[in-house]
């Protein structure tokens, strides 16, 4: 008869087998372009407007002012204004909430913006995101309600490249996005360009 020793050793004790990852786990995240930039809308009373940027039918604008929501329209008809002009868009809308109407007739400006998760959108001041004296802001959004810009719509004198010009022979409009943390250009309306 033989005799067997066996011994049994715990894994954990010498290391082997379920060794912990040295050092420490970091996330990264990066901040992405949304799939579609925001567009920027100035509806009439009736609910028709010319939006700068690449509207679709379905979407949404939330037209909002320093401190709360007005309204949301959405875009049931969308026309290029030109064949060769894919920034300026005529649409129609159908109210789903709010009122745009106010005591007398107006122009209110409004905003799909993908990045905008609830209702928080408010319009905010702003300077033009270039610094340059002959661009001005005509609306500015805050997406988040940090009190800074997201959106800006501004509008400028411009050259036939679309290059700010005092006096130019056209007349620009840009969108920019806040992506990360820097306002970036989304897109440029040059007026002769699109009618």
């Amino acid at each position: 008869m033989h005799r067997v020793l066996i011994v049994a050793i715990p894994l954990a004790a010498t290391g082997i087998g379920a060794a912990a990852p040295e050092g420490r786990v970091v996330r990264v995240e990066r901040s992405r372009a949304p799939a579609r930039a925001p567009v920027v809308c100035d509806f009439d009373a009736n609910l028709d407007a010319r939006c700068h940027g690449r509207p679709a039918i379905g979407d949404v604008v939330v037209v909002a002012d320093a401190t709360s929501v007005l309204a949301e329209v959405e875009l049931t008809a969308v026309t290029a204004v030109a064949s060769k002009c894919d920034t300026l868009w005529t649409v129609r809308g159908a109210l789903r909430s709010g009122r745009l109407a106010g005591p007398r007739p107006t122009r209110r400006l409004g905003v799909f913006d993908p990045a905008s998760k609830d209702r928080r959108l408010r319009t905010v001041d702003a300077e033009p995101p270039t610094g340059n004296p002959e661009e001005s802001v005509v609306a500015a959004y805050d997406r988040d309600g940090d009190g800074t810009p997201d959106v800006l719509l501004t509008r400028y004198s411009c050259d036939e490249h679309g290059a700010i010009a005092a006096n130019g022979v056209d007349t620009c409009r840009d969108v920019y996005a806040r992506i990360g943390d820097a306002l970036r250009r989304t897109s440029q309306t040059r007026q002769m360009g699109c009618t």
